[in-house]
């Protein structure tokens, strides 16, 4: 029988956080939607319910005299964030505009990913709250995207996304965090249902989108993840084959008999088809193109060119879009190349130590907790963001907001594991069973100077009891109370 779960949100969260970050993660996906007419780059509900975050987390750590804990991490961003600001004393008058506003929205995202991080550990708050609500909105996100386009439509309808692009890259992510969530230990099972149905809902927008780097990266993900199961073992590996199974029924209907329903799945098909032909194409370095037969090469030449007329500090933050350097009037698809033309080895430096970073992070947290219920989300974790890594060598990402959120997730699940791994060593005398699957959701009272604790999804017991009542990882606290 399957346990009882919490409320969406603990309860010892303040409303005003809780109500926050249900609207911020809904508000994600909704890139279509702009409040200034007019204004190229989109500033729509994200941007509003982003800067209440901040506005809120400002609040309560200036009330409460906390210090502000940062992370590694975020310092290479705050470093980024001030490399694009000095960059920008290279654009000429009619780009630097558009500089400006990319430096700001640079910059506000690093505040959001400090804001979140900080509110999270503040308030012990699991980074499975963030994927339960992630699947929640691909649950709404999803369905939306093919009512839009059903009726027979233009098939560049998006629904809610600004473009088919934008829809790729979103849901991807979002499919993601989704499959994440469903090996994540202790949800109840209609969680996990929960999240197999974010993962069918997340496929229908990524293949509708034809961005076939996207299919390349995802087949690269999913591959990884069938050779996980080779560390896997039980329920574990259970999970791992039901999550690949949702993917195989749902993309087999799609290419099997999806286009006789929808126009939008008949373009999947001709899209998938012509996989070997995009690896080729992106493998040309001499071949004379024209945008229309290589898109990409063009965009390569124009950005090594610009890096090499300025290899410090490249040609300005956003100084490439209709430039004398973009072929196409664009501005880069490929994130690595945008920074290399952009903000030259500085940049591209930053870049490299900030996607190292978030690499590295999951491993470490996979090392940390190999032998216990965690060890399965770290590893998919891991594969996740290789995956995504993949893509964004063809796509651009740093500024779009499910990226940010992934990451906040990676630095929070860091946080969880070294948390579980100083208790399970202070309790090691005590002859801890690490094996058993914890429940999320432990009676415990908030103390707020201390580690950050699992809280989670699952039902009353202190954390650590497991089904047989025996304890996985428990606090102290936990423990004198038993």
């Amino acid at each position: 029988m399957a346990r009882r779960t919490e409320p969406l949100l603990p309860r010892h969260v303040p409303r005003s956080l809780r109500l926050l970050l249900v609207a911020l993660v809904f508000a994600v996906f909704f890139t279509g939607t702009k409040l200034i007419p007019g204004l190229r780059n989109n500033f729509g509900p994200f941007e509003i319910v982003g800067s209440a975050v901040i506005l809120l987390f400002l609040i309560q750590y200036q009330r409460d005299g906390r210090a502000v804990r940062n992370h590694p991490m975020l310092h290479l961003l705050a470093a980024m964030v001030l490399a694009a600001a000095v960059s920008l004393v290279q654009l000429p008058a009619e780009r630097l505009r558009l500089g400006v506003v990319q430096t700001l929205i640079l910059a506000f995202m690093y505040l959001l990913v400090l804001a979140l991080y900080n509110l999270m550990i503040r308030y012990q708050l699991s980074p499975v709250y963030l994927l339960k609500l992630v699947a929640r909105a691909t649950l709404v996100i999803g369905p939306w995207v093919l009512l839009a386009g059903a009726g027979g439509g233009d098939i560049q309808e998006a629904g809610p996304f600004r473009n088919r692009a934008h829809m790729a890259n979103y849901m991807l992510t979002a499919f993601w965090l989704g499959l994440l969530y469903s090996l994540w230990p202790g949800i109840a099972r209609r969680e996990r249902l929960i999240a197999y149905g974010a993962m069918a809902a997340a496929l229908y927008p990524i293949a509708a989108s034809g961005r076939r780097s996207v299919y390349l990266s995802m087949i690269l993900g999913l591959a990884a993840i069938s050779l996980s199961l080779l560390l896997a073992a039980g329920r574990r590996r259970r999970q791992v084959v039901a999550a690949i199974a949702v993917v195989l029924v749902v993309v087999g209907l799609f290419v099997t008999v999806g286009g006789r329903w929808l126009p939008q799945l008949a373009f999947f098909q001709e899209r998938i088809a012509g996989i070997g032909d995009r690896l080729e194409m992106a493998a040309r370095t001499t071949e004379e193109a024209d945008a229309e037969s290589n898109f990409l090469l063009l965009q390569r030449r124009g950005a090594l060119q610009a890096f090499r007329d300025r290899p410090l500090l490249g040609i300005g933050w956003g100084g490439f879009y209709n430039s004398p350097y973009s072929p196409t009037g664009h501005e880069l698809h490929s994130t690595p190349l945008r920074f290399l033309a952009e903000l030259g080895i500085v940049g591209v430096a930053l870049y490299l130590g900030l996607m190292l970073y978030l690499l590295m992070g999951p491993l470490y947290s996979f090392l940390l907790l190999r032998r216990g219920p965690y060890a399965m989300p770290a590893l998919a974790m891991l594969v996740a963001l290789w995956s995504l890594a993949a893509s964004y060598a063809y796509n651009r990402h740093i500024t779009e907001r499910t990226f940010w959120l992934l990451v906040v997730v990676v630095l929070t699940f860091e946080a969880l594991a070294r948390s579980l791994a100083r208790q399970s060593a202070r309790l090691a005398p005590r002859q801890v069973d690490l094996g058993a699957p914890p429940p999320m959701g432990p009676r415990l009272p908030v103390r707020p100077r201390g580690p950050l604790l699992p809280v989670g999804a699952g039902g009353g017991r202190p954390l650590g009891a497991g089904p047989t009542g025996r304890a996985a990882i428990a606090g102290p606290r936990a423990w004198k109370s038993r």
